[in-house]
């Protein structure tokens, strides 16, 4: 964090990716939705009123030159993230652990990609972090992590990170039981459109559980404690069963 100058004021200009929280983060996106032009003189003023907390009115102050020297060049822009994805994090006092997704249900697995295909970041983000036991062996991390009262105090990029390791291993969990449309070894021009799911298929794990349950509820609930590999490799069985007939 550096300090400007504005009108003889000092303004705390946050400068870093590490400075940026969440809820800043989420400003500075639906800010960049309303300009599509990253060079806009009044794009650049809007972005230095939330990253230094000042009226547009001072922001104004500030020439277009030394705008694009400041705004042009900051790392929220920037094609990669500086920051690293800590195992441990601590809301509101009570310690939460990044999961492993060795062992994830069904169930776990399905609540997770509906908030994957609902766009909600900050609630899968939430899901991505379990809270743990510190009184035992975690007490020194406890201490020396440092406390935000809420998700939205995270830092914008940790969420960002979180939220896309968790696609990668979704996407190798479906690459690996052959259940997804995408050819990793065919350039992205290449691929197949994408494909147009029916109002039914929207509902995801809950319809295809429900397909190979018969619409049976209580087969359902049964899958919803088993592990989700377990229903992969069942339905790479039937896929393969139905191509060798």
């Amino acid at each position: 964090m550096i300090k400007l100058i504005i009108n003889k004021k000092k303004y705390k200009y946050r400068s870093k990716q590490s400075e940026i929280t969440y809820r800043i983060g989420r400003e500075l996106e639906l800010l960049k939705e309303e300009y599509p032009c990253d060079c806009n003189p009044e794009f650049h003023k809007w972005i230095l009123t939330i990253l230094c907390g000042c009226t547009f009115e001072i922001a104004d102050l500030v020439t277009e030159e030394q705008l694009a020297r400041l705004i042009g060049v900051h790392p929220y822009f920037a094609n990669d993230i500086k920051v690293a994805l800590p195992r441990y994090i601590k809301i509101n006092h009570k310690l939460h652990e990044y999961q492993t997704f060795e062992n994830i249900t069904v169930l776990e697995y399905s609540e997770l990609d509906m908030l994957s295909s609902d766009g909600e970041n900050l609630e899968l983000f939430k899901r991505l972090y379990k809270p743990i036991n510190w009184k035992l062996k975690n007490w020194w991390k406890y201490l020396l992590i440092k406390n935000k009262k809420s998700y939205e105090d995270c830092n914008y990029f940790v969420i960002r990170l979180a939220i896309n390791q968790h696609y990668w291993w979704k996407r190798n969990l479906m690459l690996e039981y052959k259940l997804t449309y995408d050819n990793p070894n065919i350039a992205i021009e290449d691929q197949p459109d994408e494909v147009k799911l029916t109002p039914v298929e929207k509902f995801g794990m809950y319809h295809i559980v429900m397909q190979i349950c018969g619409n049976d509820i209580e087969k359902f609930h049964w899958w919803q404690d088993r592990e989700v590999r377990e229903l992969f490799k069942y339905l790479l069985y039937l896929k393969m069963k139905q191509a060798s007939e």
